[in-house]
């Protein structure tokens, strides 16, 4: 994210095991069913793009 991920709409609260599922996208592996992040943004109704364009505001 350009001025950090720290907005609502990249957030979502996950116990250290669905975390690490989570960012098995970041690390190249194959993400297990549910935890792409395109279906975890569909889970707090946004996007990457929203988060994106949410953090980009920080910045003004």
């Amino acid at each position: 994210m350009p001025n950090g991920g720290y907005v609502a709409e990249n957030g979502i609260s996950l116990c250290a095991s669905c975390h690490e599922k989570a960012e098995a996208f970041h690390r190249g592996d194959p993400v297990p069913p549910g935890f792409a992040p395109a279906e975890l943004y569909a889970l707090v109704d946004s996007s990457a793009e929203d988060a994106r364009a949410a953090s980009e505001r920080l910045g003004d």
